[in-house]
């Protein structure tokens, strides 16, 4: 017998198996128990989120023969027939080699006839968008009004595609990419059926690569398996997919630092040659960083992506924060630059060049007190209560340097608050009690970015940095840290688009709680009440590339109204009680005597 692929043997076979989409399956399900099955379905969304697979077992539900809510049961004559692909009155048909009119009219002829066998004549017609507008046109009348005995069930990778007139006829369901603990799970299952044996990260890093699709992991781990045995390790993903290990990645960061810069051509040679992926190899140095500058911060190793603690110990070694995020800069230019040309070794020496001499300029330069002084920087400190008098000349250069800052013109219309930090940070804004995602369709995300207005977002980019200024407070040190990991997609004056680089943190960004704590900082902090949108940058990029499509194609976008977040009650945050500073004699004297000449510093 031919070997059977690992996504087809391990395909569900009936709801209570399916990974994810429960949504869809409770409704699915609801529609069965209480005999409310529509005539028309449409499943929309990314390849391997089980799109097919939900069409089969819904067709196998209908037409299984045991009575009660256990549907399908894959012990019945029908079910079993399904199963083995034997059952006459259920057709596939692949829509992008059967989409010119001639075919739709023969399927047309063929829907009249009753079923042989089943109760349901089940037709699954899979990437239904590669249909001809003729091919449309000629199934409209049939699908809105089909015979009593005929289920259409209508699949696209691509809903933008398919005719208003065909989505208005259907129940619509939109399918989600899998969660990174779903992919993970079913991987492990699969594993123990085959006794496999996995190092450790085998499956995480199967799960990151499939990128919310659960057939593009079982086929990966289908080629892992055929490549290392039964006994698989990290090396063999690295080996196949041209990645860099974690230590070797640390290899080169530490390189940069030290300015080694013969030694990291030779690096760069041996990628080459073992032929990494370059490309990739960027994106991981960059979430390397990311996690030390994490680690740096919170000191919570659960939520390191490419790091474990000790190596994120070895890079802080090598790394102040500052400097992690320059070469992250520098990364992240890199990355932009491939899409200008094929050679990636150019751009990528390139920019390790500029990593080089970027942290050693940074290192080398003499430090420039900032000509925006925060208030707490100039308030009087005190230190073994010695009062010392200032020097009046080295006080002018200060002075001078304050009066040559220029103020940027606001964008008109856009008016930010731009309150003095302190003003803020009476308030504590705590990490809230974990809660519901708040998710939306793709559908919904590009009316939100259609809405977006790119003047606005410019200016909001610009207001951005000043989040960094709350890093540094433990009141405003969660919320910070969650805004400034962030990317501004979309925005205009009621609504706020933010995207993450990596799905740990925008899942965490998603919850509703965290929503409504964003939602309340930044209203006051720039005095606009957004509607907060999280989405991941892989998502992004989809709903993007789905937006420019339906401008290219001159299609008018209709602008819905923007989905809004129900909240109860905002929440309640503490403040900080206002003390009053001990008063010292001596100083108060020093002070009457010297005035704003008196430097005074703290115990």
């Amino acid at each position: 017998m031919a070997y059977k692929a690992l996504y087809r043997t391990y395909r569900p076979m009936d709801f209570e198996s399916m990974s994810g989409q429960k949504h869809i399956i409770t409704t699915l399900k609801n529609a069965i128990k209480t005999n409310k099955i529509a005539h028309a379905y449409i499943f929309s969304g990314p390849r391997g989120t089980g799109k097919t697979s939900t069409a089969k077992i819904l067709a196998k539900a209908v037409n299984c023969l045991t009575e009660g809510e256990n549907k399908p049961c894959n012990e019945c004559e029908n079910c079993k027939a399904i199963n083995d692909n034997t059952f006459p009155d259920i057709v596939e048909i692949d829509a992008a080699s059967n989409n010119g009119v001639d075919e739709v009219r023969e399927l047309i002829e063929k829907v009249k006839y009753a079923p042989i066998k089943g109760k349901y004549k089940v037709y699954i017609i899979d990437e239904v968008h590669m249909m001809t507008p003729g091919a449309f046109n000629a199934l409209l009348k049939t699908l809105e009004e089909p015979p009593a005995h005929v289920i259409f069930i209508l699949a696209t990778t691509d809903i933008h595609r398919v005719l208003p007139t065909i989505l208005s006829r259907c129940q619509r369901f939109d399918f989600n990419k899998l969660s990174y603990d779903d992919i993970k799970e079913k991987v492990e299952y699969i594993l123990k059926q085959e006794n496999v044996i996995a190092e450790d990260g085998v499956t995480s890093l199967i799960a990151e690569l499939a990128d919310g699709g659960m057939r593009d992991a079982l086929s990966e781990l289908d080629q892992l398996i055929s490549y290392a045995g039964n006994e698989i390790k990290l090396q063999h993903i690295y080996d196949m997919y041209g990645m860099m290990s974690a230590a070797d990645m640390i290899q080169y960061l530490i390189l940069i630092s030290l300015a080694k810069t013969s030694e990291v051509f030779e690096l760069i040679e041996q990628y080459i040659e073992k032929g990494i992926d370059v490309r990739r190899l960027t994106y991981d140095l960059m979430v390397c960083l990311k996690d030390a500058i994490i680690y740096s911060s919170t000191s919570d190793a659960s939520i390191l992506e490419k790091l474990n603690e000790e190596q994120a110990k070895e890079v802080l070694k090598y790394y102040s924060k500052e400097k992690a995020i320059a070469v992250v800069d520098c990364l992240n230019e890199t990355l932009t630059n491939y899409r200008q040309s094929s050679n990636y070794r150019l751009f990528f020496e390139i920019g390790s060049l500029k990593a080089i001499e970027k942290i050693n300029a940074n290192a080398k330069a003499p430090k420039v007190q900032e000509t925006v002084v925060k208030q707490e920087e100039v308030k009087p400190k005190v230190e073994e209560k010695v009062v010392e008098q200032v020097k009046q000349e080295e006080v002018k250069p200060q002075v001078a340097k304050q009066e040559t800052v220029e103020q940027k013109p606001a964008t008109n219309n856009v008016v930010f608050n731009n309150l003095p930090v302190n003003s803020i940070i009476k308030k504590v804004y705590l990490k809230p009690e974990s809660s519901e995602r708040i998710e939306y369709s793709i559908d919904d995300y590009v009316n939100i970015v259609a809405h977006g207005d790119k003047r606005f977002k410019l200016e909001l980019i610009d207001q951005w940095k000043q989040i960094n200024e709350y890093l540094n407070y433990d009141q405003t040190k969660y919320i910070a840290q969650l805004l400034a990991e962030a990317k501004i997609g979309a925005a205009n004056k009621d609504f706020c688009v933010l995207v993450y680089d990596h799905r740990i943190v925008s899942s965490r960004a998603q919850e509703k709680n965290n929503l409504i704590l964003i939602r309340q900082f930044l209203k006051e902090l720039f005095n606009y009440d957004f509607e907060i949108y999280v989405l991941d940058h892989s998502l992004f990029v989809d709903v993007t590339h789905t937006y420019m499509q339906l401008i290219q194609a001159h299609k008018q976008i209709e602008l819905r109204d923007l989905p809004k977040l129900e909240v109860d009650k905002p929440i309640e945050l503490p403040t900080i009680e206002e003390t009053k500073p001990e008063t010292n004699e001596t100083i108060e004297i020093g002070k009457s005597v010297f005035g704003d000449l008196l430097k005074i510093k703290e115990k």
